[in-house]
């Protein structure tokens, strides 16, 4: 699994059910919020060389990697997506602080 650091608001409850739900019949399973594939997710390691070869061929699209490898999806709504908020940019990284902030304030 790849959790990016740039995700501060993932519970281990989200992680947890993610592999809960995660069996051997399955090669790909994403966490979906707004119909779109997207981190955290697993994979089977039979899927290996179709991470390997997306990247020699320098397609980077989750949603790609999530079609080819006929992925499953974990749909998160309301307040549990809001867990999948991105750091990406300093404006990001303010909001991420003021609501890090709110939420210690009001857990």
């Amino acid at each position: 699994m790849f959790l990016p650091n740039d995700m501060p608001f993932v519970s281990v409850n989200l992680l947890l059910k993610l592999k809960a739900r995660f069996n051997s019949r399955m090669k790909a399973l994403f966490v979906s919020a707004e119909g779109k594939a997207g981190f955290p997710f697993l994979l089977s390691r039979e899927m290996l060389p179709l991470v390997e070869r997306r990247i020699s061929d320098q397609q980077f699209s989750l949603q790609g990697l999530a079609d080819e490898a006929g992925a499953r999806f974990l749909r998160l709504a309301g307040g549990t997506a809001e867990q999948l908020f991105n750091v990406n940019t300093p404006a990001d990284w303010i909001a991420a602080r003021h609501r890090w902030q709110t939420l210690r304030r009001n857990p």
